[in-house]
């Protein structure tokens, strides 16, 4: 009682802490002692309301109106009906708060899930862009890196068979100017017979030997690999074998000017001397032994590098 009273002059003198820790004694004391007095906690909620801290009041008040109703005092049942409406109105009042809080802070985690959602797919559409981008810009890389090696390839092809055949070509006019001469000088001494020796003389076979021994041996220094990797394309038993002095046969000629970017029978027949059939059938002779699809041989042959 000495508690509840000093608590009481304590709110008088607007020193709530020392009231509510007054107050607050003495409504253990009323609990301890089994009191059902409901000053303490009556006026230990109603100043726990006027500071604010509603959830403390509620749960005094109530304390507070068990005790009015078991004692049965109908003037403490009016107070506390007085303050018990206002103190759960409160109550509510902050209940509520915290719902609409609750709910604000839902609908703005719900709203950062749905924009890292929707950021996430962006970002993976991007990175997928990004991807497909790089990976066109590497075929695109790979592509021009073929073509620049293609471009080397077929530079270095007519560089070589460029001065080949101006060494040649210099070659046949100094034979042209020397028969040429020979064959002024037999006519003027009126010496028939000679020309005709010496036009017989010409050996029309031993000259086309000699030009393809030539093309022979530079398709050699710019392919030194290709009799090997040729053969790799066939059994053991149906590789070529070249004789003795031999660049390159036949069969590897064909290749070797279907690998230089020559690949019509026609122009490939005109050069070896051959018929267009002929060389139709040396073809498919070759590419039936071969142990490669017959529709990939000559894209392997082109693969043959310099």
């Amino acid at each position: 009682m000495i508690k509840a009273n000093v608590g009481s002059i304590y709110v008088i003198r607007k020193q709530y802490d020392s009231a509510i820790a007054m107050l607050a004694q003495s409504a253990m004391a009323d609990t301890r002692g089994s009191v059902k007095e409901t000053t303490a906690a009556f006026n230990l909620a109603s100043l726990l309301f006027q500071t604010g801290d509603i959830k403390n009041a509620s749960r005094y008040i109530e304390r507070a109106v068990e005790d009015a109703t078991f004692y049965g005092a109908r003037q403490r049942k009016v107070q506390v009906s007085a303050i018990l409406p206002m103190i759960e109105g409160e109550r509510y009042a902050a209940v509520e708060n915290e719902k609409n809080r609750l709910v604000v802070y839902s609908a703005i985690a719900t709203f950062l899930v749905l924009a890292l959602i929707l950021l996430t797919f962006i970002i993976f559409k991007q990175i997928r862009r990004l991807k497909a981008a790089k990976e066109t810009i590497t075929i695109a890389h790979r592509r021009q890196q073929e073509i620049n090696d293609k471009l080397l390839e077929s530079n270095r092809i007519k560089e070589e068979y460029i001065g080949y055949c101006f060494h040649i070509a210099s070659a046949f006019i100094e034979k042209i100017e020397k028969l040429k001469h020979q064959v002024e000088t037999k006519l003027a001494d009126h010496k028939h017979g000679d020309i005709r020796y010496i036009v017989n003389n010409i050996n029309i076979k031993q000259e086309r030997e000699e030009l393809f021994h030539n093309f022979d041996r530079i398709f050699l220094r710019i392919f030194p690999n290709f009799v090997t990797e040729f053969n790799s394309f066939f059994r053991e038993e149906d590789q070529i074998r070249l004789k003795e002095n031999e660049l390159l046969n036949t069969d590897l000629r064909i290749y070797a000017l279907i690998r230089i970017g020559i690949s019509e029978n026609e122009k490939i027949a005109r050069i070896l001397e051959y018929s267009v059939n002929t060389i139709y059938a040396y073809k498919t002779k070759i590419r039936n032994k071969s142990i490669i699809p017959n529709d990939e041989f000559e894209d392997r042959i082109m693969q043959i590098k310099i």
